[in-house]
């Protein structure tokens, strides 16, 4: 993803999602012998093959030139895999001087390939839940591939710079599920501290029986290509976790808006959210709600919010697009999902937190949109 400056302020835009050289060099990264490298050229993706559970599984990743400032684990949405990541990385790692991991979820079915977009079956639980069965008991070991190369980075690299190592998992759609769930699971790095430091929700999903019930509601509807990642999205629900009337209870626990004391409890220390208000894929209400919990736990929270797209971009899934946008030439006015001023804006705070030191504080609520710019709102 390319990012670039636009006028004197600093605030930048998120430019195309394809990196062709980026992705190339993804094409041909090796797997990396183990430990790996902490520094390197940020520009060459390379592979990362781990076993987790006892299953291999494999993933992207990307070093700094300098020393790390600490890692940033990204987590992909549904149905997607790793190697969407990819255009992302770069620019991070160089930018902020992190190592960027996107790992595969093991378990994934890559319907094109390792080095294709786009997966599916048990991916969607995978994210939601992680689905890594690590023993003969069965149990779920939530997002067990990005916090084991979590561990195996900050194990690996910490010591280069071991007064001021930051870890953030940064999940995308689905992978704000992911990555929400990762943060509360109580990982820790060697000697007992936290492992995550901040979280990056953009666009997340973290109410389960609420996302459960939109694709439910899609799939009846006439909607084209949305109508069948509606019904995908159902049929992969249901194939790991049962009906949500006979497994509430599993569903609840999968939520990270319902989980925001075990985040307390994991060490967190700040949340960045960053959502479109008429999101026509992962409706808004669930950051909403996910800003709340957290306010009640008393982890700081930024949460950006965005109502119109920039002129000349692409709106992404709207509310409005949903429907209107079968009407031949209708281009919604709306920043929809992940549309580029939503992801920019936490691409910023990113950027704030690596290169500034400038962490969430409080609870900060900001508009940042296309159209009426950028003031904050609380």
């Amino acid at each position: 993803m390319v990012r670039f400056g636009k006028g004197r302020s600093g605030s930048r835009v998120v430019g195309s999602f394809v990196a062709v050289a980026a992705l190339v060099m993804a094409l041909a990264g090796t797997a990396q012998a183990e430990p790996p490298a902490c520094t390197g050229e940020p520009a060459a993706i390379q592979t990362l093959n781990i076993t987790v559970g006892g299953v291999p599984t494999y993933g992207y990743y990307a070093l700094p030139s300098t020393t790390p400032k600490g890692i940033v684990v990204l987590g992909h949405g549904y149905p997607t895999t790793a190697h969407s990541m990819v255009p992302l990385m770069p620019d991070i790692a160089e930018r902020d001087d992190a190592i960027v991991v996107a790992m595969d979820y093991h378990g994934t079915v890559d319907l094109e390939g390792p080095a294709g977009n786009t997966s599916r079956k048990s991916t969607l639980i995978k994210i939601l839940a992680g689905v890594y069965h690590a023993d003969p008991g069965g149990e779920i070991l939530l997002a067990a591939d990005s916090i084991a190369a979590a561990q195996l980075f900050t194990s690996t690299c910490q010591g280069l710079n071991p007064t001021r190592f930051v870890n953030t998992a940064f999940g995308v759609s689905m992978g704000g599920n992911m990555s929400g769930l990762a943060v509360s699971e109580h990982a820790t790095r060697a000697g007992g501290s936290p492992l995550f430091d901040y979280w990056f929700d953009v666009a997340g999903v973290t109410n389960v029986p609420e996302i459960y019930t939109d694709a439910t509601a899609i799939s009846l509807l006439p909607l084209g290509g949305i109508q069948t990642t509606g019904a995908n999205a159902k049929a992969d629900i249901e194939a790991e976790m049962g009906s949500p009337i006979l497994n509430l209870t599993t569903y609840l626990n999968r939520s990270p808006a319902l989980r925001s004391s075990q985040m307390k409890a994991s060490g967190l220390k700040g949340v960045v959210v960053s959502h479109g208000v008429l999101d026509g894929e992962v409706t808004s209400d669930q950051s909403d709600q996910m800003v709340t919990a957290l306010a009640l736990a008393g982890i700081p929270t930024d949460y950006t919010t965005s109502i119109f797209k920039a002129p000349e971009s692409p709106p992404g899934l709207t509310l409005d697009g949903d429907v209107l946008g079968l009407i031949p030439g209708y281009v919604s006015p709306f920043a929809g999902h992940v549309n580029e001023i939503v992801i920019g804006a936490a691409l910023d705070r990113l950027d704030a937190l690596y290169q500034e030191g400038k962490a969430p504080s409080g609870l900060k609520l900001t508009l940042e949109d296309g159209s009426l710019g950028t003031f904050p709102l609380l």
